[in-house]
């Protein structure tokens, strides 16, 4: 579920009790350009305050196969 930050649309954000894992995707372009955007648009600010650890996610979709071909951390 998209989670709204002041400059832009987190794709995805799952909360656990110990880490706040932040996910971008990318259709057909690189996992670098995911995880630049992160950076880019500030999306950890908005949990910086929690305490938990926050993991970011670039990732690259496959239009072709429906699925995630590539993702760093």
């Amino acid at each position: 579920m998209e989670v709204s930050t002041a400059i832009g649309r987190i794709d995805m954000v799952i909360y656990t009790k110990t880490n706040i894992y932040i996910f971008e995707f990318k259709p057909d372009k690189s996992t670098e350009e995911a995880m630049k955007q992160i950076h880019e648009r500030n999306y950890d600010v908005k949990f910086q305050n929690d305490g938990r650890e926050i993991i970011k996610f670039g990732n690259n979709l496959s239009s072709e196969t429906r699925t995630i071909e590539k993702f760093i951390v």
